[in-house]
C-alpha cells in the first residue's frame, strides 16, 4: 500500500542575489519545465523493496507534468545501512559505480575539470577539500564552505568549514561563514583556526554550498559563500541535489530535475528537515537506486554518495 503525504508551502524564498556552485557545473542536460509554486505531492513508493531503514519518496505537482522530484529517507541510525561518499579516479556515473552492497547513490558536491571543490570524508579517510580560496575580479578570496556532517555517534550537523591543511584534524567548522556581500570588492581574511571547532570522530561528511538551513531555520548563505560569479542564480529552474537531516535522525537525499534554488530551504522545511546543505545541480543532479537510474543525465562525477548495506 503506498502513504500519500501532501507538503504544502506557504511562501518561497526570493533573495534578489546570484547562487551558484564554484565549479560551473550547473548547466542542465535538457530544459527542465517551468517553475512553479504548486503544492509536492510525496508518495511512498512500495517497489522496489528496500531494507528496513530507507524509504523512497517520488514528488509531483499538479498540472505540470514535466516536473518530478525525489528523496531517499535514511534512518542514521540503523547499523545495517552507511551513507558513505564515493570518489572515484576517472570520474563515473552513478550508473558505472559498482553494485556490491550498493543500494542507492546521489551525486556529491562541486568540481572543475579533474579536481573536487567540495570535501567528502568517508570515516577516517579525507578524500577531497572544500575549496579554501576564489579568484574573483583577479583577486584571491578566502572562503569557507558548506559542510554536512555525521559523526559515530548518528547525530548530523551543518556548518561551514575551513581548511587549514591537508587532514581531517586540520579541519575546522564554524557557527557562521565570512560576512561577505554580493559581488564583495575586498577580500576578507581567512577564518582563524582557534575561533572553529575540530571536527568529531566521523562516519562521514560531506561538502557543498550554501547552507539551506541551519538549526531549523532558513539561511541560504549564498553571498558569504562567495557564489556570486559562479554562473548560478538563486531563481533560475535548473536540475538539483540536496542532503539535509531531521530532528528524528534520519536523512534525506532530495533530487528534483526542475527547481530554484531559492525555493529548496522551504521544500526541504516542508519535508521535517532542521539542517540542509546544497550539492552540485544542473548536468551533475542525480539519483540512482539499486540498478535502476532514478534521475540520470550521464554526467561523470568525482564523488558519489552512497547508501551502502552491510
Amino acid at each position: 500500500m503506498q502513504i500519500i503525504h501532501r507538503v504544502t508551502i506557504g511562501h518561497i524564498v526570493m533573495l534578489m542575489t546570484l547562487s551558484g556552485c564554484g565549479s560551473g557545473n550547473n548547466d542542465s542536460a535538457a530544459t527542465p519545465p517551468a517553475a512553479s509554486t504548486q503544492d509536492i505531492h510525496w508518495q511512498l513508493q512500495s517497489s522496489p523493496a528496500l531494507p528496513q531503514g530507507l524509504q523512497f519518496y517520488q514528488g509531483s505537482k499538479d498540472n505540470n507534468v514535466g516536473f518530478a522530484a525525489w528523496y531517499l529517507q535514511l534512518d542514521s541510525h540503523n547499523s545495517d545501512l552507511s551513507l558513505t561518499p564515493v570518489k572515484s579516479q576517472p570520474f563515473l556515473t552513478l550508473a558505472q559505480l559498482p553494485a556490491e552492497n550498493l543500494l542507492a547513490a546521489v551525486n556529491g558536491g562541486y568540481f572543475g575539470g579533474d579536481q573536487s571543490y567540495s570535501a567528502a570524508i568517508a570515516g577516517e579517510q579525507l578524500l577531497s577539500k572544500n575549496i579554501a580560496s576564489l579568484n574573483r575580479s583577479g583577486k584571491s578570496y578566502p572562503v569557507m564552505r558548506a559542510l554536512f556532517t555525521l559523526d559515530t555517534a548518528g547525530n548530523s550537523e551543518v556548518s561551514w568549514a575551513y581548511h587549514f591543511g591537508d587532514s581531517i584534524s586540520d579541519i575546522r567548522t564554524y557557527s557562521a561563514p565570512l560576512s561577505y556581500l554580493n559581488n564583495d570588492a575586498i577580500p576578507q581574511p581567512a577564518p582563524a583556526i582557534s575561533a572553529g571547532k575540530p571536527l568529531p570522530a566521523l562516519k562521514m561528511a560531506i561538502g557543498g554550498g550554501p547552507v539551506l538551513l541551519r538549526q531549523g531555520s532558513k539561511v541560504l548563505s549564498y553571498n558569504e559563500e562567495i557564489f556570486w560569479g559562479s554562473g548560478v542564480e538563486l531563481n533560475d529552474v535548473r536540475p538539483r541535489t540536496a542532503i539535509g537531516y531531521t530532528a528524528s535522525g534520519h536523512i534525506l537525499l532530495f533530487v528534483t530535475n526542475a527547481m530554484k534554488l531559492s525555493e529548496l530551504p522551504d521544500q526541504l522545511l516542508a519535508l521535517g528537515v532542521e539542517g540542509a546543505i546544497n550539492l552540485d545541480g544542473g548536468g551533475s543532479s542525480a539519483m540512482r537506486l539499486l540498478d535502476s537510474s532514478i534521475y540520470s543525465q550521464q554526467r561523470a562525477i568525482p564523488v558519489a554518495l552512497t547508501i551502502q548495506q552491510h
